[in-house]
């Protein structure tokens, strides 16, 4: 499979996608690439899902992994797993001792919102305001880390992926509830230009996405 690659030559891979899969979700397939093909030219752009299918269908990137679905002409989408969109609160809030939330439990609670572009806030905000809910929302920020600091603190509550959320959840740092309903799941997929040829090298990314991601996408669920 990496007969190309006897050369030392291990090519490039230019991978979009959004910030928060960049940082918690490629490290591991990233790692795997590189330790399988040391010298492969690795270039991961960060972009919301628009922005990452412009560069896709320029030619500025061979590969995007977004969650779907996803709107342009000409594009091949492979599946690649399923994840699910959390409520965090800190110990000691009054939903700790509850299974799940629904729209309405958000009317009175102060929301801490992600970037606005983001497709968890825009699947967030869809869901609220679906069922005639109108959040308060306490801070708008742009970081997912920040969001979790400030959750902690008590400043309201959040919604993110669950994987983005392992580390506090597993410390107790902060609980996780789910949402009462299944709109709050997304599946991701890898997405390519139809006709446009993929080196090798991004052949062999996007198979290791294939065996490491769906396990991690669905990390506690």
């Amino acid at each position: 499979m990496l007969g190309e690659h006897g050369n030392g030559k291990a090519g490039v891979v230019r991978i979009g996608t959004p910030e928060p899969a960049s940082n918690y979700l490629l490290p591991p397939v990233l790692a795997e690439l590189k330790r399988r093909l040391p010298k492969v030219d690795v270039r991961v752009i960060s972009g919301h899902p628009p922005v990452s299918l412009a560069r896709l269908h320029a030619g500025d990137v061979d590969v995007a992994f977004l969650p779907l679905p996803v709107e342009g002409d000409r594009l091949r989408i492979a599946d690649v797993g399923t994840d699910e969109l959390i409520t965090i609160v800190p110990p000691g809030h009054p939903w700790i001792d509850r299974r799940c939330v629904t729209a309405r439990d958000f009317e009175h609670q102060p929301l801490i919102l992600y970037d606005r572009e983001s497709p968890i806030t825009v699947r967030t905000l869809a869901f609220l305001l679906d069922e005639g809910v109108f959040p308060r929302v306490a801070v708008e920020i742009d970081h997912l880390e920040a969001l979790k600091d400030l959750v902690r603190a008590g400043v309201g509550v959040g919604v993110v992926p669950r994987w983005s959320a392992l580390r506090e959840l597993a410390t107790g740092a902060l609980v996780a509830i789910g949402f009462a309903s299944g709109r709050m799941a997304r599946t991701w997929g890898l997405v390519h230009v139809d006709g446009h040829q993929r080196s090798r090298t991004t052949r062999t990314f996007m198979q290791l996405c294939r065996e490491v991601l769906p396990a991690r996408l669905a990390s506690g669920t």
